[in-house]
């Protein structure tokens, strides 16, 4: 029995359905040393802008965010790094908003980049 499907067992045997997201973070901790994932962790935290275009740092922060649950389960916090990290004329005027979604921070990020 491979991984896989000794959780799916365990999972029927205790009539518990798991979402997308409790399996994945099981499975990068059986898969994924420790090491990594702090090493990945620690990139996020440090993640900005600088030289990125928009998609490229949008895209990096949301691969890196899927080692760090713990810092984007609430989306408050999500949308807060991300601003955070955006260059200074983006993130100040995205701060003038209050955002309660992720992905519509976003599309003003990139409506404000093209408008300017």
């Amino acid at each position: 029995m491979n991984w896989y499907e000794s959780k799916r067992s365990e999972n029927a045997i205790n009539s518990l359905l798991i979402t997308w997201k409790e399996f994945s973070e099981m499975f990068l901790k059986c898969f994924l040393l420790e090491s990594v994932r702090d090493a990945r962790a620690y990139e996020f935290e440090r993640l900005v802008q600088g030289d990125l275009t928009i998609t490229e740092y949008e895209l990096e922060f949301t691969w890196l965010s899927k080692y760090v649950g713990y810092m984007v389960q609430i989306e408050e916090r999500k949308i807060k790094r991300f601003v955070l990290g955006l260059n200074s004329y983006l993130s100040k005027a995205i701060g003038a908003h209050e955002f309660k979604i992720y992905s519509v921070v976003v599309d003003h990020v990139w409506l404000l980049r093209h408008e300017s």
